[in-house]
């Protein structure tokens, strides 16, 4: 049996699937693995792990927000934010009683906060409308150094 397989054992996990990305969605007080990196880059591996291009954890939310999550690569690196993970992770806390789907969805990211609301629920999918913030390509708003 592969490493991942044997590790993840009995833990769930939901696999969502949005605009050609798949993320695995856990629920961080329930899975019962400490994602570590090394664990994370093993879980996502597509010839030996379960596969993903990232896993989803659902984290204690800070005051004023209804959700948290936390992003990881399939690397093991934490990223700020995704448009297809928030919304997959939108969607999982919809469909898991996490949050009422009546109402907009506020969720907690490194990158900053995010909007949910969903739109329609049909027999083959879900419409959700998010709003991830504005984009800036000012220089000053970059996390980097340059010209």
């Amino acid at each position: 049996m592969h490493y991942a397989r044997a590790m993840l054992g009995s833990c769930e996990f939901v696999r969502g699937h949005g605009l050609g990305n798949d993320y695995l969605v856990v629920d961080g007080d329930r899975f019962g693995v400490v994602l570590t990196p090394a664990r994370i880059v093993a879980i996502c591996d597509r010839h030996t792990g379960v596969g993903s291009d990232g896993i989803l954890e659902r984290v204690p939310p800070p005051d004023g927000f209804d959700a948290a999550v936390r992003i990881f690569n399939p690397d093991g690196s934490e990223a700020e934010k995704s448009g297809n993970g928030t919304r997959i992770f939108a969607k999982f806390c919809f469909d898991h009683g996490y949050a009422p789907p009546d109402r907009p969805l506020r969720i907690h990211t490194l990158g900053g906060p995010v909007t949910a609301e969903l739109i329609a629920r049909e027999p083959d999918r879900s419409v959700l409308r998010m709003s991830m913030g504005r984009a800036s390509f000012l220089c000053a708003d970059l996390p980097m150094d340059g010209l």
